[in-house]
């Protein structure tokens, strides 16, 4: 035990180690995004493998869990609110993998040598979301509560577009078909990955208990 002690104080500082990493997550996050719009858009085969960058994404959040649960530990009356905003980031990172991901595998329904027909609009929105990304990786590093919270502002409109684009979808699943399924899906998808880019911007413009919260008594719901 005082082995490990001796060489955890001898490490840089712990924090500072898991918000460089946090940074790394985000920047594969955004990369299996922009690589799923794409192979759904152009009907072709991923250019890297989406499974494994996902995998290394879920690695990296044990490795900021492990080094945030040490830095605790070993200072228990410092950072403890950077520690859980942190905590609270990693796991929309997280999560946003995991729906860029589904969004790739929604190329194995289409029927063989057929190519989908997605909405364009809802093409236009994921690459207005992919525009967001960008943004949001440079505010993760300023810390610029006003970019973060003109983000928020953009990002709310187009979440509640998704939700009117499947309620006029289901309207018409009379007749759908696998196009219709396709992009139902996509557009659900493309509501979670752009609600948590807005849980992301709030931990820099909101108190960590306010995190999420975009309007006054109400709290998007995210899986």
């Amino acid at each position: 035990m005082l082995k490990t002690l001796l060489e955890l104080l001898r490490k840089d500082d712990l924090l500072d180690q898991a918000i460089e990493e946090t940074n790394l997550m985000f920047q594969k996050a955004q990369q299996i995004y922009q690589e799923a719009i794409s192979v759904l858009k152009e009907n072709r085969q991923p250019e890297f493998e989406i499974y494994k960058v996902d995998q290394e994404i879920n690695s990296l959040e044990k490795k900021i869990r492990r080094k945030i649960l040490e830095n605790i530990s070993f200072n228990p009356r410092k950072d403890i609110a950077a520690s859980l905003v942190l905590t609270s980031i990693i796991i929309d990172i997280e999560r946003i993998g995991d729906y860029s991901k589904n969004i790739f595998e929604l190329t194995q329904l289409k029927l063989e040598n057929k190519k989908l027909n997605i909405d364009e609009k809802l093409v236009k929105d994921a690459d207005l979301i992919l525009e967001k990304f960008t943004r949001i990786g440079k505010v993760m590093t300023s810390g610029d509560k006003e970019e973060a919270k003109l983000l928020i502002e953009e990002l709310n409109p187009i979440k509640k577009c998704f939700d009117e684009f499947i309620i006029q979808s289901v309207r018409q699943c009379q007749n759908a078909g696998c196009d219709m399924i396709v992009s139902v899906l996509f557009s659900r998808y493309l509501k979670r990955v752009s609600g948590h880019l807005s849980n992301i911007v709030s931990s820099i413009t909101n108190p960590f208990d306010k995190i999420g919260f975009y309007h006054k008594n109400y709290k998007e719901e995210i899986d």
